[in-house]
């Protein structure tokens, strides 16, 4: 987070539109693909999952709340939205 701005106001905007940027650029990668019949950039677009992640971390800390909180939430809430087809990865 040093690279982020420190503006308390502005954090989760911040982390929002650099989501919404991030995802917009690798889903560029694959609308150039389907529409333009480039290539997959799959080395950019790992580049781009790896800035889609820090906004994600970065989101999560401005709600005070860790990855792993988020993910046992999100359990849960597949759990409860689909009890029969919803299964934990198995080991």
């Amino acid at each position: 987070s040093k690279t982020a701005n420190t503006d308390p106001d502005t954090k989760l905007l911040l982390a929002a539109l650099g989501l919404a940027v991030e995802s917009g650029e690798f889903t560029d990668f694959i609308k150039k693909n389907i529409f333009h019949n480039q290539e997959l950039d799959k080395e950019n677009m790992i580049k781009k999952l790896g800035d889609i992640r820090w906004f994600l971390e970065y989101a999560a800390q401005c709600l005070g709340v860790s990855m792993e909180e988020i993910e046992s939430i999100n359990v849960a809430k597949l759990r409860t939205r689909y009890p029969e087809e919803f299964k934990e990865k198995e080991e």
